[in-house]
């Protein structure tokens, strides 16, 4: 396996960056006037009932790549190390070695392609209403009906993004069992934690409907 596989594999990795959010759909129930639950819950017990607002979106996540100067200059830093003996000089050291330099400066390192991923998503609140009138009034808790844009946005973003990491992390563990490449734990938790700070330091539309 050459270089050009090993950076393949990773490619899912350096895709996470700028996130978009297009909320296409969501469920919607009545809320009343702010009443004393306890009293309404004594009156009204068989009319108590569990309602569940769901969110379905799309995360688009534009692709990163490394350019070949960025590649260039990663190499030179990895050879100054081996030289002094900083990096053993050994394929499996180098190539762990490229991996931990890649990511310690994402932001520096990743140049966008112009192309972009895509994950579907649904996120939801839950809670108990209750049935206040003979054709259906609900009264219920204003989380259950509407959750606050930023609060809907970061849970979107986080799903998504964990779900590209946890494909990410999967790959780079099955290029460890290969015996090509060892990936360490240590390895995963700081590619996924340079990740995160790449995230928070691009800026984020978010656009409801």
């Amino acid at each position: 396996m050459n270089q050009h596989s090993v950076f393949g594999v990773l490619k899912r990795f350096i895709a996470i960056g700028i996130a978009s959010i297009i909320l296409l759909s969501a469920a919607t129930v009545y809320a009343g006037e702010q009443m004393d639950s306890r009293m309404i819950a004594d009156i009204n017990k068989p009319g108590v009932v569990m309602l569940q607002t769901i969110y379905s979106g799309t995360i688009v996540i534009p692709e990163f790549t490394v350019t070949e100067m960025t590649m260039n200059h990663i190499y030179d830093k990895v050879l100054d190390r081996v030289m002094s003996v900083e990096v053993a000089y050994d394929e499996n050291a180098i190539y762990s070695e490229i991996l931990m330099i890649l990511f310690e400066k994402p932001i520096e390192y990743f140049t966008p392609t112009g192309t972009s991923m895509q994950v579907s998503a649904q996120v939801g609140a839950m809670g108990t209403g209750f049935v206040v009138t003979p054709d259906g009034y609900i009264i219920t808790n204003a989380h259950v009906v509407a959750v606050p844009e930023e609060e809907l946005k970061n849970t979107f973003l986080e799903f998504g993004l964990v779900e590209m990491m946890n494909q990410s992390v999967n790959d780079l563990l099955a290029l460890n069992a290969s015996g090509y490449i060892t990936i360490t734990e240590e390895m995963v938790m700081n590619i996924q934690t340079s990740i995160a700070q790449f995230y928070l330091k691009m800026s984020v539309d978010f656009q409801s409907s």
